[in-house]
């Protein structure tokens, strides 16, 4: 996937707000599971809570008003993520959303890296 900075996530419904401090969205791959219990599903889609990006073995919140790195794009914390109006029936825990510093490229399986 492609990271703009002037578009955010290439394609998605944000793209062409720069001024957006929702730009990208995360939640982390642990409360997958939590939120599946919490709805009786068995597996739950990262889709389906509309996260752009699902990171494992980092604690989310902890990057509050951080700067940190996925792959070549560089990302500012913009705070929590909280569920919208199409998805207050989901519960999100863990979720942040981010604004996009500089355009860049994210792969799967990228790392992400604190810079700040």
């Amino acid at each position: 996937m492609q990271l703009n900075c002037a578009h955010a996530l290439v394609g998605d419904q944000f793209a062409g707000r720069a001024n957006s401090s929702r730009q990208v969205t995360l939640i982390q791959q642990q409360h997958l599971a939590v939120i599946a219990t919490c709805i009786g599903r068995g597996i739950i889609d990262p889709a389906l809570l509309r996260r752009n990006i699902v990171v494992f073995g980092t604690n989310l919140p902890a990057l509050q008003d951080r700067r940190f790195r996925i792959g070549d794009a560089p990302l500012e914390s913009s705070g929590a993520c909280h569920p919208d109006s199409n998805m207050e029936r989901v519960p999100g825990v863990g979720d942040i959303s981010a604004r996009v510093n500089e355009a860049g490229r994210v792969r799967i399986r990228d790392r992400l890296f604190h810079t700040r």
